[in-house]
């Protein structure tokens, strides 16, 4: 999600340089004809432009952290890692991911057989499977955990729904589970 973040904030900064460039000049030109209120309209614009340019930007980046299957199972990971870390129930997990708006039915979840799979208060990465997977009419898309030389994989599957990818399924997979669905899986690292 930070590289998301930091996309969207470069297009923003691309896109308003050249309209801060033009109304700046133009401001500058009607003070020095002394044309106040010109140089007020300039400014005016400016304040508009950028408004719009901004609100567009963020409801852009809004709809993208929601419908991109990538990006939503991040935000998933970085709940469970955060629940773990904090030792809370499964119920309090569910909780925060309807809270966020991450699931809307769940037909199965693993969260008190993962816990004791790794200890995530201790240094570890987190991966993402490249690609999705289709089974059961759902998107499927692989977490990976890894601490020292151990692995722990979890299993996503997501629905949409309103527009919106939701979780529906939440389970442990293991390396045999992962080489039968494909043998050369790839995994990027996300944090």
């Amino acid at each position: 999600m930070r590289a998301t973040k930091i996309v969207y904030t470069l297009i923003t900064i691309l896109i308003l340089i050249p309209i801060f460039v033009r109304r700046i000049k133009g401001a500058r030109n009607a003070i020095k004809l002394d044309d106040r209120a010109l140089a007020k309209r300039q400014i005016l614009y400016l304040i508009i432009v950028c408004s719009i340019v901004l609100a567009f930007t963020i409801s852009l980046y809004s709809f993208t952290i929601k419908y991109e299957v990538p990006l939503v199972a991040e935000q998933i990971s970085d709940i469970f890692v955060s629940c773990i870390r904090r030792d809370v129930s499964q119920e309090e997990f569910e909780n925060m991911l309807y809270e966020k708006k991450l699931i809307s039915t769940l037909e199965s979840l693993e969260y008190e057989g993962v816990l004791d799979s790794i200890d995530l208060n201790r240094s570890y990465e987190i991966y993402l499977s490249e690609r999705t997977y289709r089974d059961d009419g759902k998107e499927i898309i692989y977490c990976k955990y890894t601490q020292d030389e151990k692995n722990l994989y979890i299993k996503m599957g997501l629905d949409i729904f309103n527009a919106r990818w939701r979780l529906s399924t939440f389970n442990a997979a293991d390396e045999e589970e992962i080489k039968n669905i494909d043998s050369k899986m790839k995994f990027f690292r996300i944090k």
